[in-house]
């Protein structure tokens, strides 16, 4: 086993999976110990789950072993405030600088569920240094992308059948200890413990004390149906003498414990009862080479917790956490302060403990456990307290958890306003404005945004130079005002943006992103340069918006939640582009930090465009399931918007394939009219129905819907929608041969495409699109939009035969799809009546229909039209005929 932990090469990783107790740490120990590399060791608590003190912890266990591994400082303020991307790279680029090679232990890893944390080691593993043998012990498999390293050969995994010890590796331990027993002794122990090597441990804890014969504790061994561990933990306990006993019970409250924690919590020495607990090996792990800080083995200290729930009373319990509060918080361990004042009730300690880390907690997406804190506390303090009822509306909505947070945001816009705080009631309003967005409720947020910002002036005016005499100017009033009017304006535009109001929009959000570009607003810059990229993707500058975005996203002063939708928007526009490898990488990418977090808000968006990316390369069924899942998880959020827009997507994609039916059960479902207004709040499903109307026949109503469209997209500077409106009035315009309007809204679409490389809202129109780009580049273009026409034809490929088929040579006018489809269906014998029914449609429709193909294949009977169509090529020749010469497409060319 300990040359399995041995390499030949140094970047590589080596994983111990198992439960409790089956000697992870003893075998690392061990390894360590003979190792011919320095060993960095760190055994981890919860007090590490977070991402900036999991890497000061680093940097520490580092250090022990050589200064020179590393020229970061544990205590470097700027880890405090890194995002654990920046954290990532420090780390990395500190430990390639320094070449040596050595090895770093992470124990107990198991412990870890903060996703910064993950992000982190994920990071080291993902770009190994070459110097480094990275070794992570844990009870579960951690939630690393594995599969890579496993492909590339540099991950050792150390499982649960390697660790348990054999028989005979049994009967070897009790040897090694002097313990004579019987070989059938020995199996009965090593069957009940499955090789569990703390379970063979604690029976010969038994054993040697000898309080019990050992004929006497193995049949009971043999007989008892009571859980091992519980059973000989029970033994163990009860031979120790009331003052180690009294010991166990309280230092097992906790995660970890030094002898300076119980000598806080219980006014008496803990070194001497450490001392002897050490020595009696009762099943205590030490956390830290200077065997300051220990904790239980974890049967061991669920078993004395549970007895400490018999033996302490609450009263002692609760005294217990509230004086443990009172130290961690002088000792400047903040978390596992908050923690223990809640589990002690002392509820204005937490709140004291909580306000100063709120913010940078909130900054980092550390949310999980910050909600849980919130979640515990009374409400009555919450309602006694408007600036921690603010503070936990925040929290809320950006976890996006926007149903608990809509109820928050009531409570603390109430107490702020019942207590004259105008800041919290600012706070709490802006609060509103962002779930407004996350919710896409564009009238909710433009009110709530101008509303705060109102608060904030009168505030403003309020303010007295004198009251930041004696602040810290980074946490000044006007400097918090400042950034709570900067986030104010952002949310703003985005209201505007999302109301469709593209050119006033830009406007404002413009003057925001200057009013934030200052030193002590830098995310509130970036978050307006992610809502100005948003914008400008609206007015189809797309290569403008491109650079905005890729700055933002790589920008260290970002929300992680602003960086995810500089993201999905990055691969919003490399769709656009046809740029689909481009897409899913920002896509992955967004899924990766989205499976760190426990952030919600952003998985529907990711879904839907997930599934656009799926369509455009071909894979229906997937896009088909990740729009309805997109729909699912709006739907869940509240997010009624998006939940729509999939829905829209799935009539779309099943409307491309011909599955009619589908999409008039949508267009039935979504309460669609061709009358309704040209709100842009629902312009994705208006633009699907048109398309359904057109499948139906009733082009009229869909190009009166779609002109209508046009108009308010015009008005509002919305570019893109201009264009893919002129794409779907093109089609339209075709299928009642007013070919003129036609060829003009192609030049006016074609003419707004070419300058802003928008490619996909053509390609994904398939044949009628190819079609119509033919007959455009037929009659001439000028040089730009000729060199656009053909840039387009060659993305959608080689034209296929189909499409070729449709403009034979002997055609006097080229044939529609839907033509098509009624001329094969009159091929197979079907009656008009039989062709409406299959194609949902009318019968004047199909007659409509019919006699187009008849003029346009230059026939007057449907058999001779049947005939010309197979001559031609246009149908397929029934099997065992013969083709008379000229009669193939290929020929006829």
């Amino acid at each position: 086993m300990l040359a399995a932990l041995d390499g030949d090469r140094q970047d590589t990783v080596t994983l111990l999976v198992g439960p409790a107790g089956y000697g992870k740490t003893t075998l690392l120990a061990q390894w360590a110990a003979q190792s011919t590399q320095p060993v960095a060791w760190l055994a981890l608590s919860s007090s590490e789950n977070h991402a900036a003190v999991f890497t000061a912890y680093v940097i520490g266990a580092i250090r022990e072993i050589d200064s020179g591994l590393t020229r970061l400082d544990p205590m470097d303020p700027r880890l405090r405030t890194a995002t654990p991307a920046k954290l990532a790279t420090m780390l990395l680029n500190d430990i390639a600088e320094a070449e040596d090679p050595f090895a770093l232990v992470i124990d107990d890893y198991h412990v870890i569920d903060d996703p910064g944390v993950h992000a982190v080691v994920t990071a080291l593993l993902e770009h190994m240094p070459e110097n480094l043998h990275l070794i992570i012990s844990s009870r579960h498999e951690p939630p690393f992308p594995l599969a890579r390293l496993r492909v590339l050969g540099k991950l050792r995994v150390i499982g649960i059948d390697e660790l348990r010890f054999t028989p005979d590796e049994s009967a070897a331990f009790f040897a090694g200890l002097g313990i004579a027993l019987e070989e059938q002794d020995v199996d009965t122990l090593h069957e009940r413990t499955a090789g569990w090597i703390a379970g063979l441990k604690m029976a010969a804890l038994s054993l040697v004390e000898g309080a019990t014969s050992d004929e006497t504790f193995l049949q009971r061994m043999k007989t008892s149906s009571r859980l091992l561990q519980d059973f000989l933990l029970e033994e163990v306990l009860w031979r120790q003498p009331p003052e180690v006993q009294g010991f166990l019970l309280r230092t097992a409250l906790f995660d970890r414990f030094s002898a300076d924690l119980y000598q806080a919590i219980t006014g008496q020495s803990g070194l001497p009862l450490l001392e002897r607990v050490l020595r009696a090996n009762l099943f205590i792990i030490p956390l830290d080479q200077q065997a300051t800080w220990f904790h239980y083995h974890h049967l061991f200290r669920e078993f004395l917790r549970s007895r400490a729930a018999v033996e302490l009373d609450e009263a002692a319990r609760l005294e217990i956490f509230r004086r443990a509060s009172v130290w961690f918080a002088q000792q400047g361990m903040t978390g596992e302060g908050v923690s223990a004042a809640i589990t002690g009730r002392d509820w204005n300690q937490a709140a004291s403990m909580m306000r100063p880390i709120v913010d940078a907690a909130m900054q980092r997406e550390d949310l999980g456990q910050l909600a849980n804190w919130f979640r515990a506390l009374p409400p009555g303090l919450l309602d006694a307290d408007p600036d921690l009822a603010s503070r936990y509306a925040w929290c809320l909505v950006r976890i996006g958890d926007l149903g608990e947070a809509e109820q928050a945001i009531a409570r603390a816009e109430h107490v702020a306003e019942a207590q004259g705080d105008l800041l919290s009631l600012a706070s709490a309003t802006i609060a509103g404005a962002q779930r407004s967005r996350f919710s896409d409720d564009p009238i909710s947020l433009i009110r709530q945004a101008e509303h705060g910002a109102d608060l904030l002036t009168r505030l403003a005016d309020q303010h007295q130079p004198e009251d930041d005499a004696a602040t810290d100017p980074m946490l000044s009033h006007m400097r918090v005002l400042h950034v709570m009017n900067a986030l104010a304006r952002v949310l703003r535009a985005s209201g505007l943006r999302l109301l469709g109001h593209a050119a006033e929009a830009e406007r404002v959000v413009v003057a925001a992103r200057e009013f934030a570009r200052r030193p002590d607003t830098p995310f509130q810059f970036q978050a307006a340069t992610v809502e100005l990229g948003r914008v400008l993707i609206q007015v189809a500058r797309l290569a403008d918006a491109y650079d905005l975005l890729q700055e933002a996203a790589a920008a260290t002063t970002i929300y992680p939640s602003d960086r995810r939708l500089a993201l999905l928007s990055l691969a919003e526009i490399d769709l656009e582009g046809n740029r689909l490898d481009e897409a899913q990488r920002s896509l992955d990418e967004s899924r990766t930090s989205l499976e760190r977090s426990v952030v919600r808000v952003w998985w529907p968006h990711l879904h839907l465009l997930q599934a656009q990316v799926d369509w455009a390369r071909g894979a229906l069924d997937a896009a088909i399931e990740d729009a309805q899942e997109a729909g699912r998880l709006a739907t869940e959020s509240g997010n009624q918007r998006i939940a729509r827009e999939a829905a829209a997507l799935v009539a779309q994609i099943e409307l491309a394939q011909g599955h009619f039916g589908t999409a008039y059960k949508w267009t039935y479902d979504a309460h669609l009219a061709p009358d309704d207004p040209a709100d842009y709040v629902r312009l994705r499903e208006h633009l699907v129905y048109a398309r359904v109307l057109m499948a139906q026949d009733e082009v009229d109503d869909a190009i009166g819907l779609l002109e209508r469209l046009l108009i308010a997209a015009d008005t509002d500077g919305r570019v893109a929608d201009v264009i893919t409106i002129l794409v779907s009035l093109v089609l339209g315009y075709q299928e009642l041969f007013e070919l003129d309007k036609a060829v003009a809204a192609l030049d006016r679409a074609l003419a707004l495409a070419e300058a802003r490389g928008i490619l996909r809202t053509f390609t994904r129109e398939g044949l009628p699109m190819v079609r119509l780009l033919k007959v455009a580049q037929r009659r001439g273009m000028s040089g730009a939009a000729a060199a656009h026409i053909q840039r387009l034809l060659t993305e959608m490929g080689e034209t296929p035969a189909e499409t070729a088929k449709l403009f034979h040579p002997d055609l006097i006018e080229g044939v529609t799809p839907r033509e098509m489809e009624v001329l094969r269906l009159i091929a197979v014998g079907l009656a008009n009546r039989e062709i409406a029914d299959e194609l949902y449609i009318s019968v004047s429709t199909v007659k409509r229909h019919v006699t187009n193909l008849y003029g346009k294949l230059g026939v007057s009977t449907r058999t001779a039209a049947v005939q010309k169509a197979r001559h031609l090529g246009l149908l397929a020749r029934p099997k065992g005929s013969t083709a008379i010469e000229g009669d193939s497409l290929t020929d006829s060319r």
